[in-house]
């Protein structure tokens, strides 16, 4: 009777405030196990817009807010939803016969988020807006469908509530409805608020734009109110819809130094909005210089040698001489630079020697740079493996491999061969060992002609990544042959299909579907291909771009979750698939290669994508979530990963080799390049070792890997607990080689 009360009270609110064009204080609350709880308010028939405040009183609750042609009792009967997605923790809305976004907003329990809703019941679609606590309005669907159930209603007049999950509840407040919506528009705004430079320097300030009402213009931006002799550039000069550019701001050395309001101005045909921000100079100081080194860390054998790279940046027209030295070498170990010094600005080399009797164990060198008065220092790391006193696994896999295929039985045009050859190459590279190149050039050779005609439609992203070889080959002979095949594969992707938000699909047999496999497939031979045929600008964006759109439909940002940070296996924008969630798209499990594949595809992006580019900061973040998570799931006992990752205790789990070598080498080589904190380097050797227990000699001295799992589809549980175990699959022997000679380099 209490409820019954509450509701009654909700409702005549509810109908008065909608007459009156007012919202209304009271709420509609549905809690977690009971029915769906519903308000009347006027018919609507044409255009119109709704708006509420809603409160999820938990993170991660299945619930929604809908509208209907009378009460409904099901989500069927609902011509709009808006969801609180239990999965993914994110917002989502109807579109048809499926939930999805255009912006990926995530929802955290207690908070109230503020939606309007535009809608047109004639045409039966309706746009989304949310604005999250403290932040601007954000898009989660432009013209969106009505629910296919729904797609010939012609009024709308009820409120539903609903929380499919078993706890927490669901409050709608202020509900209010409106005329015809307004015209689209954009928001402009700009960070950070203030920035100060010396003359002569420059700096940077990020320009955002948000559509509103639908916009999807086009937005040009200029600036007012630089001091005088400084330069400007946006990048990109223009966005459309919703979007960012990055304003760079260049002073000179007489820039007066003084506090500047900059007006940023976005114009889109009539429409004009302004954004200011500060920017300080200083007058220019006393001459000094910057001193930096990289990679943060190396790791070398005993009796090995390695090397850094020492930067010196000038500031304030610094010209002196900066004489550089070295601290903190481990015994045995000797230090040396060329240049020794470095006058103004440049960089210097610093070569470390280690003998076979300096201990395992990792240093922290310090650099100095002293000029004058002058004196500045920085650190990188440097850990020491004991010389290996056994076999040498890398070259004893490429033999034995060697011995038991030729060029023309190991296996046709297919992704684990090229994976193989891939790793064969490293250890050429090391080694030197002719056979090996010549082996890998017979294989492609069956694949090239002389002129670099290639006999491949490319119709998976299986498919494109050999090009890897052809341009290992390239960059080993020098032969163009191999650069034009791989030019047939760049040019695949002009009219390769895609997701609504530009995913290559896994293959045009696999429509609509994303899988996490793919972008090892076709990265990091795109982004090679660029370096390597003067096509940076493409490839580079569209790499960064590709692993970005794959993270924000596969991985797992919430906080709390047994896979927070890992990544799901496979994405069905279409939600047809028989392991497709019908809310996210997402395919049920974290199946451990398909992380490896990515996570692979992103340190090797890193190592050619730019300082400045823009991608790198939200690819290094999104690799920090993996390597927390994976770290989280590493099997004590073994150092190994699991099939499906973060079910360990399932029966028939089993620790799989390939995926445990992938981690390995991605963890090692983070650490390297300090995308990660260097704890995590015992994660690194400890998988390390775990997969050494994978592989032995047999009495004829020739190798075998075993605890591969086969090439595997997208599926559930059960079917990658089935999934067959072979040894020396090309899966695992490639992945092997890519982690050894990372991790004994």
């Amino acid at each position: 009777m209490q409820r019954m009360s509450f509701t009654a009270v909700f409702l005549c609110g509810l109908l008065m405030a909608t007459f009156a064009g007012k919202s209304v204080a009271q709420c509609a609350t549905a809690s977690g196990g009971g029915g769906w709880v519903n308000a009347p308010f006027a018919a609507q028939t044409g255009n119109f817009t709704a708006t509420f405040d809603a409160t999820p009183a938990l993170s991660n609750m299945n619930s929604v807010v809908g509208l209907s042609h009378g009460a409904g009792t099901a989500y069927t009967a609902f011509a709009n939803l808006v969801a609180f997605n239990g999965t993914a923790g994110t917002i989502l809305a109807r579109d048809g016969a499926a939930y999805a976004s255009q912006t990926n907003v995530p929802y955290t329990g207690g908070s109230t988020y503020h939606f309007r809703l535009v809608v047109n019941v004639s045409a039966h679609s309706y746009s989304i807006f949310v604005t999250p606590p403290g932040g601007s309005e954000l898009t989660i669907g432009s013209d969106f469908h009505f629910r296919t159930e729904q797609n010939t209603v012609t009024s709308l007049n009820n409120l539903g509530v609903f929380v499919g999950a078993a706890a927490g509840s669901l409050a709608v407040c202020n509900f209010a409805i409106g005329g015809t919506p307004p015209p689209p528009d954009f928001t402009l705004s700009a960070t950070a608020a203030s920035q100060t430079i010396t003359a002569g320097g420059s700096t940077t300030y990020t320009v955002n734009v948000g559509a509103v009402n639908g916009f999807n213009g086009s937005v040009n931006f200029s600036v007012s109110g630089l001091p005088s002799g400084a330069s400007n550039s946006f990048s990109p000069p223009s966005v459309s819809g919703a979007g960012s550019s990055v304003l760079s701001v260049s002073t000179v050395s007489t820039t007066a130094a003084n506090s500047y309001s900059l007006v940023i101005t976005g114009t889109s045909g009539a429409m004009t909005h302004s954004s200011s921000v500060t920017l300080n100079v200083n007058s220019a100081g006393v001459p000094d210089f910057i001193l930096s080194a990289m990679p943060a860390l190396q790791t070398v054998t005993a009796g090995n040698s390695t090397s850094y790279t020492v930067a010196v940046t000038p500031q304030n027209s610094f010209n002196g001489n900066v004489a550089l030295s070295a601290m903190g070498l481990p015994t045995g170990a000797s230090a040396s630079f060329n240049p020794t010094s470095v006058t103004g600005s440049g960089s210097s080399t610093l070569n470390i020697t280690t003998s076979s009797s300096t201990p395992a164990a990792t240093s922290t060198l310090t650099i100095t740079g002293d000029s004058g008065s002058l004196s500045h220092a920085t650190s990188v790391n440097l850990t020491v493996h004991s010389p290996t006193t056994g076999t040498d696994w890398s070259v004893a896999v490429v033999d034995s491999t060697m011995k038991r295929f030729t060029p023309a039985t190991i296996g046709g045009w297919s992704y684990p061969v090229g994976l193989y050859l891939h790793g064969q190459y490293l250890v050429f590279k090391r080694t030197r060992n002719p056979s090996y190149l010549q082996f890998i050039q017979a294989w492609a050779d069956r694949f090239v002609d002389s002129s670099g005609n290639i006999n491949n439609g490319f119709s998976s992203l299986d498919s494109m990544q050999p090009i890897v070889v052809l341009l290992d080959l390239f960059q080993e002979t020098g032969l163009a042959k191999y650069r034009i095949a791989a030019g047939h594969m760049r040019a695949r992707l002009n009219t390769y299909p895609r997701t609504s938000d530009g995913g290559f699909w896994h293959a045009t047999s696999r429509q609509h579907q994303l899988w996490g496999d793919g972008t090892f497939m076709v990265l990091p031979g795109l982004i090679r291909y660029g370096q390597l045929a003067n096509d940076s600008v493409y490839a580079n964006n569209e790499v960064g771009s590709q692993l970005e759109i794959y993270a924000s439909h596969l991985q797992d940002t919430s906080t709390g979750t047994i896979s927070s940070g890992l990544l799901f296996h496979a994405f069905d924008e279409s939600r047809t698939q028989s392991w497709a969630d019908k809310t996210t798209g997402r395919s049920p499990e974290v199946w451990c290669r398909a992380m490896g594949w990515y996570s692979m595809a992103t340190i090797e992006a890193l190592e050619i994508l730019p300082a400045n580019d823009p991608h790198r900061p939200q690819l290094i973040a999104i690799l920090q979530k993996i390597i927390s998570g994976i770290a989280k799931w590493q099997d004590p006992a073994t150092g190994r990963w699991f099939q499906v990752v973060d079910k360990p205790s399932v029966a028939g789990n089993f620790t799989e080799t390939s995926s445990s070598s992938m981690y390995t080498y991605v963890i090692s080589r983070a650490v390297e390049r300090g995308y990660v904190d260097p704890s995590f380097l015992s994660v690194a050797q400890k998988g390390y070792q775990g997969v050494l227990q994978r592989i032995s000699l047999d009495g004829s001295g020739m190798t075998n890997l075993t605890q591969i799992c086969i090439g595997t589809n997208v599926g559930n549980l059960a079917f990658y607990l089935a999934r067959p175990r072979a040894t020396n699959d090309f899966h695992g022997l490639g992945a092997f080689l890519i982690m050894n000679e990372q991790l004994t380099k």
